[in-house]
This record gives structure tokens, C-alpha cells and sequence, in this order.
């Protein structure tokens, strides 16, 4: 696994934390998971097996390694220049480095800050990981499309760090 270190040192930058965003910015949106996953009449939502969305007990069993994570690591090949569907520079086209397919990623800006001061490195030819947590549905069949051979967990940007191509 890349360690955070590891890419520091070769130049990348950390773009987003989802621990340290949920820490300050998160209430609302782990008040709203954890009802949703404590709902018993629904199908919806996240399973809650290794506990609650952000809470410490869900980020020590990330770290114990019994919530299993993925890694896209590779080269930023386009930026989305906005169509019906899809916001201008919202989503952005990854070649990765281990896959056959390009692998489509929405741009994580969690506020105009953050956008000024980063919207920048979300350019075509830059280096980006991506690191996500894939946390268990209650509806074991679902399908996501990053991680096709896996059914059943939502796929949970949780760093992302990017490096200025050459």
C-alpha cells in the first residue's frame, strides 16, 4: 500500500482528508448516514457491520485493516467541460495505472477555498491517488462502478493526493 509519506516525499500534494473534512465540516452529513443506517425499514444505506459512518469506531476498523480499501493511482487524462449531465469541471477521466479502463472520478471540493487553491492540479497530465474505503451496503447487491468485480459496498473517497505532471 502507498503510504502517505511515501507520496509526500515524491511531490504530491494531499487534496482532500476525509477524516479531517468530516472532523470540520461533517455534521450534518454523518447525522443524516447514521440515520439512514439505523433505519431498519429501509434497504438503503450503509450496512453499519463496522460501525457508524466517521465515528472513531468506524475509522479504528478502517485502520485495523476489517474494512477493506482500494487504491486508483494514475495520470489525469481529461476534465469534464460541462454537458447535460455532468457540471464543467466536476468529473475528470483517470488512466489508471493498474487497470485497462479509464476510471471516472467527480472533483471533491468542499468549499471555494479548497477550489482556488487546488482546482488547479485537476489538470490533464497530472499525477493523482486516489484512496477509498469500501464500506458494506445493506443491499448486498448493489453495483458500483468503479470497482465492477465488487458488489455490495459503497466506494468512499477518502484521500486524495496529486502530483504536477512533469
Amino acid at each position: 500500500m502507498i503510504g502517505d509519506c511515501a507520496l509526500i516525499n515524491q511531490g504530491y500534494k494531499l487534496i482532500f482528508d476525509l477524516k479531517i473534512w468530516l472532523e470540520k465540516n461533517g455534521e450534518d452529513e454523518m447525522r443524516s448516514t447514521h440515520a439512514l443506517t439505523l433505519d431498519s425499514t429501509t434497504n438503503s444505506g450503509l450496512s453499519g457491520v463496522y460501525g457508524l459512518y466517521g465515528t472513531s469506531e468506524w475509522w479504528d476498523n478502517i485502520e485495523k485493516g476489517n474494512v477493506e480499501t482500494y487504491i486508483v493511482s494514475g495520470v489525469i487524462d481529461d476534465v469534464s467541460k460541462g454537458h447535460i449531465f455532468v457540471d464543467e469541471n466536476t468529473m475528470i477521466t483517470i488512466v489508471s495505472d493498474n487497470a485497462e479502463d479509464d476510471i471516472y472520478e467527480g472533483v471533491l471540493f468542499t468549499n471555494e477555498s479548497l477550489k482556488s487553491e487546488c482546482g488547479n492540479l485537476y489538470s490533464k497530465g497530472n499525477k493523482i491517488v486516489v484512496f477509498y474505503i469500501l464500506d458494506e451496503l445493506k443491499d448486498k447487491d448493489t453495483w458500483n462502478p468503479l470497482i465492477k468485480d465488487k458488489i455490495g459496498v459503497l466506494p468512499i473517497t477518502s484521500k486524495i493526493y496529486i502530483k504536477e505532471g512533469n
